[in-house]
């Protein structure tokens, strides 16, 4: 008999006891994309995804600011969190039943094994709600900073610049501050 307990379980303690244990996690992670050659994101859970996710905003916005943008940040921008691809516990999240529906008829083709839907349905789910969950932690995140934020799934496009503006408004002054240093220095 196989018994699944929690981490809350002494496993040692429950294999001592004859019973044949098995040990499943109870944390659940997630790897966030633009691309399946651009995670930026990877098995972190729920909190670290958001602050990881803030980051990476936050340094593409400033790359943006500098003309050193990848194409990845300008999807970003462009798609907001319509161009990420969510994975929860390694299966791939979608938002969209339609597009989700479509997949599943492809996949599963009478030309197929017969379990080709249940290989489906353990590498893809639909959770619209992890994606609407995700776009208001985000939005929340960025209005405490103090950036007016509202949704960032049809696109990044205000925040980007609010946080371009905010870069350069402080690289002027810091540059304003240092020629003012060198020159206090230099008179002396």
């Amino acid at each position: 008999m196989l018994d699944a307990i929690s981490y809350y379980f002494d496993p040692g303690r429950e294999a001592r006891r004859g019973r044949n244990v098995e040990v499943r996690s109870t944390v659940e992670v997630y790897t966030v994309r633009i691309a399946p050659s651009a995670p930026f994101a990877e098995d972190l859970p729920y909190d670290r995804l958001v602050d990881s996710m803030v980051e990476y905003i936050l340094r593409a916005a400033f790359a943006r600011a500098f003309d050193q943008e990848d194409w990845e940040h300008d999807e970003l921008r462009r798609k907001g969190l319509g161009a990420v691809e969510l994975f929860h516990n390694g299966r791939a999240v979608w938002e969209d039943r339609p597009a989700f529906e479509r997949a599943r008829r492809e996949f599963v083709l009478p030309d197929r094994p017969s379990d080709a839907a249940g290989a489906f349905e353990t590498r893809n789910e639909l959770a619209p709600e992890m994606f609407a969950r995700l776009d208001r932690d985000l939005s929340r995140r960025w209005r405490q900073s103090g950036y007016l934020v509202y949704s960032l799934t049809p696109d990044m496009k205000r925040l980007f610049k609010q946080l371009e503006d905010d870069l350069r408004a402080r690289v002027r002054e810091a540059r304003e501050d240092l020629v003012g240093e060198i020159l206090q220095s230099a008179s002396s």
